[in-house]
């Protein structure tokens, strides 16, 4: 327990300090907040949610308009494309086309250290016997919470901050087709098929160093204590180096965000491992022994119902999530991985 707060209180030190370092890029830099827009969050959340992207059902005209948009946002945002595109074509069955949409941002290093992949699926229901499923929660808030931590990862670099690993972004196609995008990305990453374009040099699959999954962040639904809407939960701890395990509660603190945490599906050790090696888009890498987490609030009652739309996203609450993890990618992103 003491070495716990002592953790504390040198992240709180290390803020002081670089604070003053960095005190002429101070609104790039410790105004995060600021790039965190609750406006821009429910923009983007109602267009991917809206008549236009038609549910995002993998293979329609709406995923690949969803697609298109994201190429976009990748682009304005000064990512990198692997290979000369963000888009990665693969195939689902004989009807069915999906499209990975995947942006690099460079590490501060000119030696090429390892990754992060950050990872969040865009594909829903699509229209059912002429319903919309908006799936809003499942899993368009994992694609704006990825969309602002790519935003904010690059606006730090921007800011002077420098980070050891490089980190791919990548919004995902084919979840309810068997995980079919993920497992097109581990298969690209095998045959070496991604190179860096700073570097010139393929990625290998042995250089993802941790995965970071976005799965459903929006909903205040299913908190894990009575008394508490504010919470987050986060499974694969152990996956991290035990000396990182802490930062997660450290900066909860030290940032005075103060999220409910748990590192369990509800307190359920089966649940836990079942969504945690079966269910989320990390377990096909958990599967190769690569380590990975898993953020999410949890399955509600509205999944896969056409209830699970935007008016039931708590946005403010969306909003305190993904400050957290991008505090928490920050610190991640500066370790020597072994």
């Amino acid at each position: 327990m003491p070495s716990f707060f002592l953790k504390i209180l040198i992240v709180i030190l290390c803020l002081s300090s670089v604070e003053k370092s960095y005190s002429q890029n101070y609104s790039i830099l410790y105004n995060i907040e600021d790039n965190i827009n609750i406006d821009k969050l429910k923009y983007q959340l109602e267009f991917l949610c809206s008549d236009l992207t038609e549910g995002r059902a993998s293979g329609s005209r709406g995923a690949n308009i969803t697609a298109m948009w994201l190429c976009k946002k990748f682009q304005d945002m000064g990512l990198k494309s692997l290979s000369g595109t963000y888009n990665k074509n693969f195939i689902i069955d004989s009807a069915k086309i999906g499209r990975n949409i995947i942006g690099l941002l460079p590490s501060s290093s000119t030696n090429d250290k390892g990754y992060i992949l950050v990872i969040a699926n865009y594909d829903g229901l699509g229209i059912i016997n002429k319903q919309l499923y908006p799936s809003a929660d499942n899993n368009a808030s994992g694609i704006v919470a990825l969309l602002a931590l790519a935003n904010i990862s690059n606006k730090l670099l921007q800011g002077g901050i420098k980070i050891k690993n490089n980190i791919i972004f990548a919004t995902l196609d084919g979840k309810r087709n068997n995980q079919a995008g993920t497992r097109s990305l581990i298969n690209k990453l095998i045959q070496r098929e991604l190179y860096n374009p700073t570097t010139s040099k393929a990625i290998k699959l042995s250089d993802i160093k941790l995965v970071v999954n976005l799965e459903q962040l929006g909903s205040n639904l299913s908190p894990i204590s009575k008394n508490k809407d504010d919470y987050l939960i986060m499974l694969g701890k152990e996956s991290i180096q035990k000396q990182y395990q802490d930062y997660l509660d450290i900066y909860n603190i030290a940032s005075d965000i103060r999220l409910d945490i748990a590192y369990s599906y509800y307190g359920n050790s089966n649940f836990s491992k079942l969504f945690y090696n079966k269910i989320g888009e990390q377990s096909i890498f958990v599967e190769r022994k690569i380590p990975a987490v898993m953020f999410t609030s949890g399955i509600t009652m509205n999944n896969n119902k056409v209830d699970d739309n935007v008016k039931n996203i708590d946005l403010a609450l969306l909003r305190k999530r993904i400050l957290l993890i991008s505090k928490w990618l920050e610190r991640m992103c500066k370790i020597n991985y072994n």
